[in-house]
């Protein structure tokens, strides 16, 4: 995945328009960053490991090896009972982690990944914009 430049005008004008749906978008996009940011780390091994046993990988769970999702780099997401559990970091962070396209989870650069990722963010908020 290559770094593409954007047409931050697009952006700035959508921002003027409707700036409370922009607020809005912009917090969620921040958590998705924030919390795609910290896997991406953990599974370098880049964080303490408390973090790292709030994460399991589908490849390391019995049966599920074998399956397209563990090939993809996909975490496991823990099922809970409440609204309130989704919100926790052990369900919030592979269910961000999972929506990823597969050639962004497999890169091992930290920098690249941050490139990427907001360039990833921004199209899925904004969709693709021609920059000519």
């Amino acid at each position: 995945m290559e770094a593409k430049s954007i047409n931050i005008s697009v952006y700035w004008s959508t921002c003027s328009i409707n700036s409370a749906y922009c607020i809005i978008i912009l917090s969620l996009e921040r958590i998705q960053y924030k919390l795609c940011l910290l896997v991406h780390k953990s599974l370098l091994e880049h964080t303490p490991e408390y973090i790292s046993d709030l994460l399991t990988s589908a490849a390391n769970i019995r049966g599920r090896f074998t399956l397209r999702t563990s090939l993809c780099g996909n975490l496991v997401v823990p099922r809970t009972r409440r609204r309130t559990g989704d919100r926790a970091f052990s369900v919030a962070a592979p269910r961000a982690w999972n929506r990823l396209p597969m050639e962004l989870k497999l890169l091992r650069s930290t920098d690249s990944f941050c490139r990427n990722l907001k360039t990833y963010l921004f199209y899925a908020v904004y969709g693709h914009q021609d920059t000519d």
